[in-house]
């Protein structure tokens, strides 16, 4: 689903040649603070100044001349960062109607769904309250919950499970298990090998390797 060729970025990847599946959740792990939420902004098209080859669902590769592809492939992908980027002076309630907007301007979302996962993501309680004056939890939880507004076929989460508390990370894998059951592709990265995660494959992350366990 995601193939990489020959991919290299600065100093940081050099000549990586390997390919993501679809129904498949991997972690890629390494021990150093280098590389691996910039791995994951290259794979979200937020950096695209990497050589070789990307290609995306088997038919999208970024050249230079081709950069009008970049919706059509991000559009395909949520990115679970660790700054979220939210709109700090809005209600919960008014950055997933804001957000819901922004993924789809032709289908408006319903009071009703958007009552739901304020529910689902125990968010309901702050609704109103802005952004600015919430512990970081709600961010993540909010950047969580915004991330399955839409079906992605690609979801990348950057070390997502050590943010998050123990009810939000059952709510989050049963939400992946049902990504995964559709063959959407899923992309962790973290500092360790994790071993109590449903469905997860460890993979280590060098330089010029990404090598199963």
């Amino acid at each position: 689903m995601i193939k990489l060729t020959n991919f290299s970025y600065n100093n940081i990847f050099s000549n990586i040649n390997f390919t993501f599946e679809k129904g498949v959740f991997y972690n890629l792990y390494n021990q150093y603070h280098i590389g691996k939420t910039t791995f994951l902004k290259i794979l979200n098209l937020d950096i695209i100044t990497y050589s070789g080859k990307i290609t995306y669902f088997d038919k999208y590769t970024l050249k230079t001349k081709n950069k009008q592809i970049i919706p059509l492939i991000k559009n395909k992908i949520s990115f679970i960062p660790q700054k979220p980027v939210l709109i700090l002076e809005y209600s919960i309630y008014d950055n997933i109607l804001l957000f819901s907007k922004l993924i789809d301007s032709k289908k408006s979302i319903s009071k009703k769904d958007i009552l739901n996962i304020l529910k689902n993501y125990q968010l309901y309680s702050v609704r109103n309250k802005k952004l600015i004056h919430l512990d970081y939890k709600y961010h993540i939880t909010l950047a969580i919950a915004l991330s399955f507004l839409k079906e992605p076929n690609v979801l990348l989460l950057d070390d997502t499970f050590q943010l998050i508390e123990e009810s939000l990370q059952k709510l989050l894998i049963s939400k992946i298990e049902e990504l995964l059951t559709k063959g959407a592709l899923v992309i962790l990265v973290s500092n360790y090998p994790i071993n109590n995660l449903p469905n997860l494959k460890n993979f280590k992350l060098e330089k010029d390797i990404i090598i199963e366990d």
